[in-house]
């Protein structure tokens, strides 16, 4: 499913829930803003090929900001689904054949977090847990690849695709004004479809002499792992 469909399916969500909360009996509806701040990573690759060893992994920074949504059942059920838009970027170290190499990757990209959460209905401090599934739509992605400061030609590529998402926090509120609330968390991501090889991270080619010298990279810019914290504010009706 695409960014496109589920935030359609998101805004027609939310004009039905907006309709009908009020004629639900425990069901509130929550709209707000969040935003977050953390990091993106993708580990080395397994085995001792020379692609895998020159390969350095990615680690770096992810900053967004979007529009949250959630349906309060109850008061301690919810179905929350978020819109953000982020900047993932990260670079990697590694030593290869005795040299130093340098490498860079990142792109914006729209995360639809969808997820499912349990909350202990504490006044002023209401702790909660989630779980659910990010829709990704990457942008245009960058990369860069350096051998002891010799450019290796590089490029990147990316599809939409899924993590695997789950969420600890709590939410904040005033008792005269508790429909008025902050949710804070931390929140880890995994790619749903992301392995171990050389072969899930791009391809990179050597000369066909020894073998050993880099001529070429084509590197994968989906993230395998996020985290980061969350902290948002919600107007509950």
């Amino acid at each position: 499913m695409n960014a496109r469909v589920v935030s359609s399916l998101l805004a027609l969500g939310l004009a039905t829930l907006s309709s009908n909360a009020f004629a639900l009996p425990g069901v509130d509806v929550g709209v707000g803003l969040v935003g977050l701040v953390g990091g993106s990573i993708i580990d080395k690759a397994s085995g001792d090929s020379p692609a895998a060893s020159l390969y350095p992994g990615f680690a770096g920074t992810r900053t967004g900001i979007g529009l949250a949504v959630e349906a309060r059942f109850l008061g301690f059920l919810g179905v929350e689904a978020d819109y953000i838009v982020s900047n993932d970027k990260g670079s990697g170290d590694v030593t290869f054949g005795g040299k130093s190499v340098s490498a860079s990757l990142g792109q914006t990209a729209t995360h639809i977090p969808v997820m499912a959460k349990l909350v202990l209905p504490i006044p002023v401090f209401s702790p909660f847990v989630g779980l659910g599934v990010d829709f990704v739509k990457p942008g245009t992605c960058e990369s860069s690849l350096a051998l002891q400061g010799t450019t290796i030609p590089t490029t990147c590529f990316n599809s939409s695709y899924s993590m695997w998402t789950a969420a600890l926090g709590a939410e904040l509120s005033l008792p005269f004004l508790d429909f008025i609330r902050f949710p804070i968390s931390i929140r880890g991501s995994r790619h749903r479809d992301f392995g171990d090889s050389i072969g899930d991270r791009g391809a990179i080619t050597f000369d066909s002499t020894t073998g050993q010298v880099p001529t070429g990279a084509s590197l994968r810019s989906e993230w395998r792992y996020d985290v980061q914290g969350v902290v948002g504010a919600s107007f509950f009706f």
